[in-house]
């Protein structure tokens, strides 16, 4: 089956939104086929995460990584050798980005792309990487990974599976999780799926909203169930009166609202590109604002120097600290922590180090 039909079937990528919400495939099926909602996302971090796993899976690339980035992706390299050398795969085959299908007879009914994935015989490992910011749901509760293993089950009549999830952006103790799968366990994977396919299979499959279903949807702009969820009150309730759990609701409302506003407005702007009056003229674009800047702050300097000293010059201009470590990096060769020490030593009292407040976030799995 070519790589391109994926979009026609239900995908392990997707297992949670899908159970949570079974309308949701055929709804963003449709949208997908009138030519609504883009099947992928196209997101600067999905796109980042494109590059990383091209460079962790050792694919061809041309982008310039960052020194985080090359540190992410070497940590992720390594780990997945010193985790297929433990669990001996070490000499096996890579499969690398490979599409597997489920098929009834002759009917595919799902599919699947795996990150890495090894068979030995009638044992198999799944290695699959997240190199985003925000923690997902370790290997032994990972819905997505069990859905990996029913696919890889079906493919190769497996008696045990690894399971791995490697996250190198989020605190240590999470960043490798590893969840192995008995024949019997392999057998619950697949029927569960199949539970699920045949519930989305339904003719009025319900359309379930919630954040966490929700989320990463490409229909959430458009589904009316998405739309209503997300719209809390006309008027806020007094906050300080209310109790944890109602709290608690709110602020995932909240969460699903930032990404639906976010969706709409993006959908809104490319219309209106295309045909200022296709809104009625109730919502338009406003005409950007002029905006100048200094493109050579050295050019900038040689003319002003008839006009303002060094020191007045200076005092008027704002210095970068990321563009400075980047200028260090290039000048002196130096890397990582090596750059950093030297930079803040060469700069003494002159850098001043602050802390901005906590970060409200949101864990997934709670």
């Amino acid at each position: 089956m070519p790589d391109l039909e994926r979009g026609k079937f239900p995908s392990g990528s997707y297992a949670l939104r899908d159970r949570l919400c079974p309308g949701a495939f055929a709804y963003c099926s449709q949208l997908s086929e009138s030519g609504e909602v883009e099947a992928e996302d196209s997101s600067e971090d999905a796109e980042e995460g494109n590059l990383l796993h091209k460079v962790w899976l050792g694919q061809p690339y041309e982008e310039i990584l960052t020194d985080e980035q090359e540190w992410v992706t070497n940590w992720a390299r390594t780990e997945t050798a010193q985790i297929l050398n433990h669990a001996g795969f070490g000499d096996c085959l890579r499969h690398v980005e490979k599409r597997l299908w489920w098929h009834e007879g002759p009917t595919p009914i799902a599919s699947g792309k795996l990150d890495l994935h090894c068979v030995l015989g009638r044992k198999g490992i799944i290695i699959d990487g997240k190199f985003g910011r925000a923690l997902v749901d370790p290997a032994w509760g990972n819905l997505q990974l069990a859905r990996y293993n029913a696919l890889l089950s079906k493919n190769y009549q497996l008696d045990s599976c690894t399971a791995v999830i490697l996250q190198p952006r989020v605190g240590v103790e999470d960043r490798v999780t590893i969840v192995e799968y008995s024949s019997d366990e392999l057998r619950l994977a697949v029927l569960d799926w199949k539970q699920t396919l045949v519930t989305q299979a339904l003719p009025f499959a319900p359309r379930v909203p919630g954040f966490i279903q929700c989320n990463y949807c490409p229909g959430k702009a458009f589904c009316p169930e998405a739309k209503e969820t997300s719209l809390i009150t006309k008027k806020p309730p007094s906050f300080p009166e209310l109790s944890n759990a109602d709290l608690v609701w709110f602020l995932d409302r909240c969460k699903l609202a930032d990404r639906v506003i976010a969706a709409a407005k993006k959908e809104a702007r490319a219309r209106l590109e295309a045909d200022p009056e296709a809104l009625g003229g109730r919502w338009f674009l406003k005409k950007g604002r002029r905006k100048r800047t200094i493109a050579n702050a050295n050019t900038a300097y040689g003319r002003m120097q008839g006009v303002f000293t060094p020191e007045q010059f200076a005092s008027v201009a704002k210095i970068q600290i990321g563009a400075l470590e980047e200028a260090y990096k290039k000048a002196t060769g130096l890397k990582g922590k090596a750059a950093d020490d030297g930079l803040t030593e060469l700069l003494g009292d002159v850098l001043e180090v602050s802390l901005t407040e906590p970060s409200l976030n949101y864990a997934p799995s709670k």
